[in-house]
């Protein structure tokens, strides 16, 4: 132990203090490594799937050229979900990197765990050589706190919270970087405070709250331990930094709460309650149908030899953890006999703070959680086992000896007790099957089936306030499956836009990152609806003038309010525009870090001016220096420009790559650039023909063909492209006496095919089936013709005779879907 008043030690960063990390990181492998065998499924975890979605999603939208997306289109059925502007984005711009260097996703997001779980390792091996000094010190804290039973073990492989995880990674080196600021308090300490304090904030929300809370705490001790607050303005300045270096996020993650449904994040004090366990009574399960709670059901610490990992009720420090503080506290007292106050307050912190969160998720402190609202922000109080986790390894590793031939042998076999505790329970799931890797717009879509709100964000607490339904059975609510029943994707043209009412043709369809426009032929003043949710900031436009967009009026057959926008188009021919656009807020975030980040490119070029006029660096360094820090600025005022440059109105004309109606057969058919064959001849007449038909309230373009007829256009298939049609018979053959009803096919010819090819088929017969006594629409998939020259024919035959086959395609055409929601990756 060091003398009475002795400064906190500074440890070179040599060769031993390197293999110490070395081997820091290696006992960490024993917590990544199952994640990287074949067996390991993310989905079985409980929001594993949803992280995978969220990267597969903004990956998605970096490639479409959109670097913030703060709207993911895709999401929630594909009307789109404000995800991003209230969700922490930066772990999957990780897991964008790991893709853009060759991963797929799901190796991608393995990656981007694993690198979490080093991150902690190392955030705790340099926190507590700063503090302790010694290397076996550090080496026992690292692995003291990655084999804690819940902030990496339990977050992986049975919360599957990659985020979180994240978060509590960083909280070491928040730790660190503030008590180096506070013994140091040069620029480039605040520097790295900030950007550590920058990057817990766009990691997790919710950790980030925690973090900043426990900084504050920690700037307090150091200045009352230390008898100085020069360290706290040093701090305080960091802060200030780093809340305009994130306030793009932030702010406006603050300000538009009251735009959605935040309430369904806060956790009530009731719900509150049963993860709280009273360390004197016995833990009952917490529900009826739930397993037997595993822990030990009466006393403060589960005492089982190998941790039993449970989410079924309350958990507990492990046996491993009680014994680290025990240990912990005596050597306070050690430090206090031996009259190194100093080092012995330091220590203090950290038990108090492992005391502290430990006594927060005992029924003890329900005053607390019912009294202090914002408690419960952090919706369940296990979260606060990582503060448990990483006060013990800190504050036990204190009291490891400082000689290297008592510390190495006792760290090695503590580590061993310590790891076969955490591992021996086996937490992650089975291996033995290969885990489903593929993640794409299929997965997607499952994920969707029927829950509330988007399928990544569970409880929609992020949802519009636009969308509500009513509750028919209590503590159930209905999920998105109401808009598969009342608007179903495939009635969408392009999965964008349909006619709401009156009678308008769509003739060009447009998309990009964080728009869709429409050029139309209303035959009747019409209503044009747009598959995307009212939220602020959405904007139309008609003909480049400004126009009322709105949502859906109330469905009384539903009970719901189903928020989709409506814009309303006078009769003729116009360009419908719907844009989102930042807000005033979030307009005034973004500058607000785009001020910050060129103002510290500013400063940084300042001070490298300085220094060289001092001759203080060589010319290698300093033309390096001014790259970075010309870089800094360039990157805020590229900002600025990027977010003054997103209010602008929409131009003229979409751009060409925007389109994603690649061919109207329709249009070909009046071109006369199709070719035609009927019973009537190879030309429009009484077999084949083009008239309107309105069925369930829809007046579309009807391609008449009675069998046998056959339209085949001639075309260089797009990527990504689908035809989409609508079948139907005239409603005057539905109750007739006799009809076998129709046989469409689709059929694709290629340069070098002897014949067609037959790639989809289906036979309707309204008159003996009444469901089918509508549109019928319909997908085909081209993507496999893409980049090929074909001919394309729709063809309708009878059954097995032709009395009143008045059979028509609607509408058809051919789009590009670049949409994530129809992205398919092999498997």
């Amino acid at each position: 132990m060091s003398k009475p008043g002795n400064a906190l030690p500074n440890p070179r960063i040599g060769w031993t203090w390197q293999l110490g990390l070395l081997a820091a990181i290696a006992i960490s492998a024993a917590v990544w490594w199952p994640m990287t065998l074949p067996g390991f499924d993310f989905a079985r975890t409980d929001d594993g799937e949803h992280h995978l979605l969220r990267l597969f999603l903004l990956d998605h939208s970096l490639r479409a050229g959109l670097w913030y997306p703060r709207w993911l289109p895709d999401l929630f059925m594909g009307f789109g979900y404000p995800l991003f502007n209230f969700y922490a984005p930066l772990t999957y711009y990780l897991g964008a990197i790991f893709i853009r260097l060759g991963l797929d996703t799901y190796g991608a997001w393995q990656a981007v765990a694993a690198g979490a779980v080093i991150a902690g390792t190392a955030g705790t091996y340099v926190l507590t050589t700063a503090l302790w000094g010694t290397i076996p010190r550090a080496l026992f804290a690292a692995a003291a706190y990655v084999l804690a039973p819940y902030p990496f073990l339990a977050n992986l492989y049975i919360r599957g919270a990659v985020p979180e995880v994240w978060g509590v990674a960083l909280v070491p080196w928040v730790l660190w970087a503030g008590l180096r600021v506070h013994g140091r308090g040069n620029l480039a300490l605040s520097v790295t405070l900030a950007v550590v304090l920058s990057s817990l904030v766009l990691l997790h929300n919710l950790t980030a709250l925690i973090g900043a809370g426990l900084l504050l705490l920690w700037a307090a001790a150091l200045a009352a331990i230390h008898r100085r607050i020069g360290g706290v303005r040093a701090v305080a300045a960091a802060v200030v930094v780093a809340s305009g270096l994130t306030a793009f996020f932030w702010l406006p993650a603050l300000g538009e709460r009251s735009l959605v449904q935040f309430e369904l994040a806060f956790t009530s004090y009731e719900e509150v309650l049963i993860w709280l366990y009273d360390p004197l009574k016995p833990v009952e399960r917490l529900f009826d149908f739930a397993p037997p709670y595993n822990q030990t059901p009466v006393g403060p610490i589960d005492l089982h030899a190998a941790y039993p990992y449970t989410n079924t009720g309350p958990i507990k420090p492990s046996l491993g953890q009680a014994v680290l503080w025990g240990v912990g506290l005596l050597g306070v007292v050690v430090l206090l006999w031996r009259r190194d106050f100093r080092r012995a307050g330091l220590v203090a912190f950290f038990l108090i703070l492992a005391a502290s969160a430990w006594w927060l998720t005992t029924r003890w402190s329900q005053g607390a959680w019912e009294v202090v609202a914002p408690l419960r922000t952090l919706q369940f109080p296990y979260r606060l086992h990582s503060l448990v986790a990483l006060g013990v390894a800190v504050g036990g590793a204190a009291a490891v000896p400082r000689s290297a031939r008592l510390a190495f042998p006792l760290c090695g076999v503590l580590a061993l007790l310590l790891g076969w505790q955490a591992l021996a329970g086996r937490p992650w799931p089975g291996t033995d099957q290969s885990a489903n890797r593929v993640v794409d717009g299929a997965r997607l879509r499952l994920d969707e089936t029927d829950r509330y709100g988007g399928g990544t964000a569970s409880g929609g607490e992020f949802l519009p306030r636009s969308v509500w339904w009513a509750i028919y059975t209590p503590g159930i609510r209905r999920g998105n499956a109401i808009y598969e029943r009342t608007y179903p994707e495939r009635e969408w043209t392009g999965g964008l836009i349909r006619t709401h009412a009156g009678t308008l043709d769509v003739n060009g369809l447009y998309q990009g990152p964080n728009w869709v426009a429409a050029d139309v032929a209303a035959l009747t003043p019409a209503t044009l609806a747009f598959r995307r949710i009212d939220f602020p900031e959405w904007r139309a436009f008609v003909d480049g003038q400004k126009a009322t967009v709105y949502p859906v009026p109330y469905d009384p057959g539903e009970q719901a309010e189903l928020g989709f926008l409506l814009v309303d188009v006078p009769a003729g021919q116009h360009r419908v525009w719907l844009q989102f656009r930042p807000s005033a807020l979030r307009l005034a975030a973004q500058l607000i870090t785009a001020a910050t980040l060129a103002s510290a490119g500013v400063v940084f070029l300042v001070l490298i001016w300085r220094r060289v006029a001092r001759g203080q660096f060589s010319v290698a360094l300093t033309a390096g220096s001014m790259v970075v820090g010309a870089g800094i600025l360039s990157g805020g005022v590229l900002m600025m420009i990027l977010s003054l440059g997103a209010v602008q109105p929409p131009p003229r004309q979409p751009p060409a790559a925007s389109s994603i109606l690649a061919l109207d057969i329709v249009g070909e058919v009046l071109a006369g650039r199709a070719h035609l064959a009927s019973p009537s001849g190879p030309t429009l007449g009484t077999h084949l023909d083009l008239r309107r038909l309105a069925l369930q309230g829809r007046d579309r373009a009807w391609l008449y063909a009675h069998p046998e007829s056959e339209v085949t256009v001639t075309l260089t298939v797009p990527p990504l492209a689908w035809l989409e049609t609508a079948l139907a018979l005239h409603p005057d053959a539905w109750e007739t006496p006799v009809g076998d009803g129709v046989e469409f096919s689709v059929e694709v010819r290629r340069r070098e095919d002897a014949k067609p090819q037959v790639i989809w088929r289906q036979h309707l017969n309204p008159r003996a089936h009444s469901w089918e006594r509508r549109w019928n629409e319909v997908r085909v998939d081209l993507r496999r013709f893409a980049g090929q020259t074909v001919e394309l024919t729709l063809r309708t035959d009878f059954a097995d005779e032709a009395s009143y086959d008045w059979a028509g395609w609607g509408t058809p055409i051919v789009v590009v879907d670049r949409s994530a929601r129809s992205h398919e990756a092999e498997a």
